[in-house]
Parts: C-alpha cells; structure tokens; sequence
C-alpha cells in the first residue's frame, strides 16, 4: 500500500518537474530515469528526494528572478 503512495506522488512530482522544464527550455535528461519506476520504499525515497531537490533549484531561481525584477522596479528610479 505504501508502494502505491508514494508511486503517485512520484508521478506527480516527475510530471510537474516535467512540465516546468518543457515550459523553460529546459532539457529534460530524466526521461529514462523516470521511466524505470523503483521497486522498493528506498527506491521511491531517493527518486522523490531527487526531484525535491531538483524543485528547491529551480525555486530559487525564480527567486531570484523575482528579487531582482522587484529590485529594478523599486530602487531604480528614472
């Protein structure tokens, strides 16, 4: 059952990251990363740890982005 769980919100996760990618240009190298779903608890773990960190990356990038977009808009007087 818990297999099963976590095999969703993997899904979820790999399709949004997906979906973001193709949206930014970005290559998406885990296609067959993806495809080779996990066996075990430990499997799912890892695979939802790297996509986590993988959105923590891009998270801050659009932070930034942000930040500096704000920056511009308010200190940057003409």
């Amino acid at each position: 059952m818990c297999d099963c769980v976590l095999a969703k919100v993997l899904d979820v996760v790999q399709s949004n990251l997906a979906e973001y990618e193709k949206l930014t240009g970005r290559q998406n190298d885990d296609n067959a990363a993806a495809a080779a779903s996990p066996k075990s608890f430990s499997g799912y773990t890892m695979a939802l740890l790297e996509a986590v960190a993988k959105m923590s990356v891009y998270v801050k990038e659009v932070l930034y982005v942000f930040l500096w977009c704000f920056f511009l808009l308010v200190f940057v007087k003409k």
